[in-house]
């Protein structure tokens, strides 16, 4: 389970078929509220560094088009559908945190996808 310390202040990316931009929220929640019926990740890492990043997604290929996942669906290998979540991890003294978004959805496109 996630660790307290490491949500306070810290930016994530929200993807749902409600909204069609990726807006940045605070990570004060438990992921479960945006995924009540389930979650699935897929992870992109950064060769360089001791960072990565979590792209949560709905277990559901029935839900709600989700516009604003289009673009990381087919690589997550699922249809844009109900909600996504982009955290970046990294770690800290052996222990994994959530840290910042450090990079933008245009940049993030170009490096990892």
């Amino acid at each position: 389970m996630e660790n307290e310390q490491s949500k306070v202040n810290t930016n994530i990316w929200f993807m749902s078929p409600e909204n069609k931009n990726i807006r940045q929220i605070k990570y004060d929640f438990d992921i479960m509220t945006k995924f009540p019926n389930g979650f699935e990740c897929h992870q992109f890492c950064n060769p360089d560094t001791s960072d990565y990043y979590v792209v949560f997604f709905d277990n559901e290929d029935g839900g709600r088009y989700n516009t604003s996942a289009k673009w990381i669906a087919p690589t997550c290998g699922v249809e844009p559908t109900g909600n996504f979540i982009i955290m970046h991890k990294k770690w800290i003294n052996r222990e994994e945190h959530t840290v910042e978004m450090d990079i933008s959805p245009k940049d993030f496109k170009a490096k990892y996808l």
